[in-house]
This record gives C-alpha cells, sequence and structure tokens, in this order.
C-alpha cells in the first residue's frame, strides 16, 4: 500500500473549482499541479488574497487544463508506484478527497485499473502539529498546495513515526 498525501486549493467552498493540488509520498517524491481552468471571479476574497499569490512560489510539474493535470497526477502515481501497490490517497479535509476523485476520474486509463482508496483524517491533535511544522519549517507557504501536502505528511506517522522525536523542518 502506497500513502500519497494530497492538499487543493479551489476557488470556493460553494462551488469548489480546483486550482492546484500537492501530493507528497516522501520528501523526495512530490508532485504539484496548477490548474488554468477557473476565472479569479469564481474565487472568494479569501482566495484571490491568500491563495493565489502563492501559485507561482513554487515550481509545478504542470500548470495547464484540469483535465492535463489530471492526467499528469495519474501518471505521476504510476511512475511512484509499484504496479501492484494499492493506493491510499489522504487528506485533512473532505473536498481535498472529492477534488481528487474528479482529477483521477478523467485518467482512470492511466491507473490501469489500480485501487485507490481515500482517506479523510482529521482532528485537533492533527491540525496542532500541522500549524507546529509550518512554524517551524520557516519556508512553507501555507496555502499553497504542495505545502500544505508536505506538513500534511510530515507528521503522519506512516512518513514519520518518529514524530514528536524531532523538528518538522524541512
Amino acid at each position: 500500500m502506497t500513502f500519497i498525501f494530497i492538499d487543493t486549493e479551489f476557488t470556493s467552498l460553494n462551488d469548489p473549482r480546483l486550482i492546484s493540488i500537492g501530493a507528497v509520498i516522501r520528501p523526495s517524491r512530490q508532485f504539484y499541479g496548477i490548474c488554468r481552468d477557473f476565472t479569479v471571479g469564481q474565487c472568494t476574497p479569501f482566495v484571490r488574497d491568500q491563495v493565489l499569490p502563492l501559485l507561482e512560489r513554487r515550481p509545478a510539474q504542470v500548470d495547464a487544463s484540469q483535465q492535463e493535470v489530471g492526467a499528469a497526477f495519474a501518471d505521476w502515481i504510476v511512475a511512484q508506484t509499484e504496479p501492484s501497490d494499492a493506493i491510499t490517497i489522504v487528506a485533512d479535509y473532505d473536498a481535498d478527497l472529492e477534488l481528487a476523485r474528479q482529477l483521477l476520474r478523467t485518467c482512470a486509463l492511466q491507473l490501469n485499473g489500480r485501487e485507490v482508496f481515500y482517506q479523510l483524517v482529521t482532528g485537533s491533535q492533527l491540525q496542532r502539529r500541522i500549524d507546529q511544522c509550518f512554524e517551524e519549517s520557516g519556508q512553507w507557504l501555507r496555502h499553497n498546495a504542495l505545502d500544505d501536502a508536505q506538513a500534511l505528511a510530515r507528521v503522519m506517522t506512516v512518513i514519520d513515526p518518529g514524530f514528536g522525536e524531532r523538528s518538522c523542518a524541512p
């Protein structure tokens, strides 16, 4: 089983349209894609102020339409995992999982029928640990999908069994 920790940024809670997706298997195995199918007018003021300015701060593997981002994400998953591995996509917000489902639904052929599971992890302790990682890193940008995915991956024991025993700083 391969765990892929993700985060997404999207236009609004009422009508979420994918803006970007970050995914992490290990610190050295990351994916960052930016979708260009949304309009700024679809974004809430919060997204315009806090999310959009951070899009270009990290280099994206793909910066294109949602369909192209989905294809690149599926190809990345295939390249990063063994063909026999089941895949579990882990997020700390249900909208992230739904947007990932939608993204991969359009690219099922690349995954060749592999099992993909979706797991939601939540809780105040998890959020405190994520906050701690951002404070300690000094480099990560909150509300950048890749950085948010890195923080989630860092605090989960699957990736960092020694959490609490060492710094979250990258």
